[in-house]
């Protein structure tokens, strides 16, 4: 996304011999905050005004209109057929007005870099949506294989103890010392579970 807007406020400089600006809808209702790649045209506080009017409006406003033209720039809203992604601000180095032809290509380019900022927007979601899937997946592979880890010594613990609490094995000394050392190392590989889990 940062590539396709630097790009196209390139184009805008260049094509128009301008100073350009794009800002970016949020995702929650408004413009984000930064500017990011604002290019050559810095936006005030008081064009930051215009420049929500333009997006709450969804019509363009300020140079060269009859909404606000005694202002820095030009600005143009970005609508995609889903929604507004964003506004494009352009300032005409030589103070003219655009010619017809070229208020054609700039509705043209903006309706097109608006379409590209939705795609981008929308492969990102879902690039954010598969890693939230995977994230779940592994979580649950981890969860398993965890449970898994810990049961076993604690499987063997529970039987060792059973067994030492049997009134049978009392008279069996061997049988005795052979289930104390089945908990004893049932208990240390339990211990370096949950240090390796701690760790983790």
């Amino acid at each position: 996304l940062e590539e396709v807007i630097i790009a196209s406020i390139r184009y805008f400089e260049q094509t128009f011999d301008a100073r350009a600006a794009i800002l970016l809808a949020d995702g929650a209702g408004g413009l984000r905050e930064e500017e990011g790649a604002a290019g050559s045209l810095a936006i005030s506080a008081k064009e930051r005004g215009i420049v929500e009017w333009v997006y709450r409006n969804r019509a363009p406003a300020g140079l060269f209109t009859r909404t606000l033209p005694h202002t820095e720039a030009h600005y143009i809203p970005l609508i995609a057929p889903g929604t507004i992604v964003g506004v494009a601000g352009i300032a005409p180095r030589s103070g003219a007005a655009f010619t017809p032809e070229q208020d054609d290509l700039l509705k043209n380019v903006t309706s097109q870099l608006a379409i590209r900022i939705e795609r981008e927007n929308l492969s990102q979601a879902n690039q954010k949506a598969l890693l939230a899937t995977e994230s779940e997946r592994l979580y649950q592979i981890l969860l398993n294989s965890i449970s898994h880890e810990l049961r076993t010594p604690l499987t063997t613990i529970t039987g060792a103890s059973s067994g030492l609490l049997d009134e049978a094995v009392e008279t069996r000394p061997e049988t005795r010392r052979e289930l104390a050392r089945e908990i004893n190392r049932a208990s240390e590989r339990l211990n370096r579970l949950v240090e390796n889990l701690l760790d983790m």
